[in-house]
């Protein structure tokens, strides 16, 4: 059987929708149920997988789920007394949105950026590691310090990548950026001890 390699430009995505805000509850509640009626679906905080739970499909004549207003019970649940579904809907505006969290993103980051002079101070939190022995100071909101360093022209942007739309991205200095993003330049760097598991002691 022949394969056929696409060019990244040849492959088609959906465009998502502009305008469709996330949905609620998405941190305390660990199940989710999409109905097929629009913007509209269900959550609880525990999961179950019983043999009634493992039927219910949404709102069900055949007495699965029984709605109670802003509730949705299983009767024959074995973890009834745990959890229930609870009913939402998808909020739709136009301050919300992928496309419009894009944008505050790009706003927030030209704000920022103008912070970034040579002498400053910044962080960058931590999300992969390059070698095992980070694994000790990986944890939430975990971060590393540096001091900015001299761009040009009295800015610590080394340089702005404006790419065609098209194009995934470009290597710069063994670092892949996209489209608007920028390269800064660091002149010290503070780095954790693999020693001290608090994360404290720094050179």
């Amino acid at each position: 059987m022949e394969q056929q390699i696409l060019d990244i430009e040849e492959i088609l995505r959906p465009v998502s929708p502009p305008v469709v805000l996330v949905c609620k509850g998405i941190l305390t509640a660990n199940s989710f149920l999409f109905f097929g009626t629009p913007r509209h679906y269900v959550m609880r905080k525990y999961t179950c997988w019983c043999h009634a739970c493992s039927r219910v499909r949404g709102r069900d004549p055949g007495n699965s789920t029984v709605s109670r207003g802003a509730y949705l019970d299983v009767p024959n649940c074995a973890r009834n007394k745990l959890t229930v579904w609870r009913e939402d809907h998808f909020t739709v505006t136009k301050a919300a949105g992928i496309e419009q969290r894009k944008k505050r993103v790009a706003e927030m980051i030209t704000k920022e950026l103008a912070k970034a002079k040579p002498g400053a101070w910044g962080c960058v939190q931590t999300r992969a590691m390059w070698s095992t022995n980070e694994q000790v100071h990986l944890r939430p909101g975990h971060h590393w310090l540096f001091k900015f360093s001299d761009g040009g022209e009295g800015s610590s942007c080394e340089k702005f990548f404006s790419l065609p739309q098209l194009r995934s991205g470009v290597v710069y200095k063994g670092t892949r950026f996209s489209n608007g993003d920028r390269a800064l330049r660091v002149k010290r760097w503070l780095h954790r001890l693999d020693e001290d598991a608090s994360g404290l002691t720094i050179e």
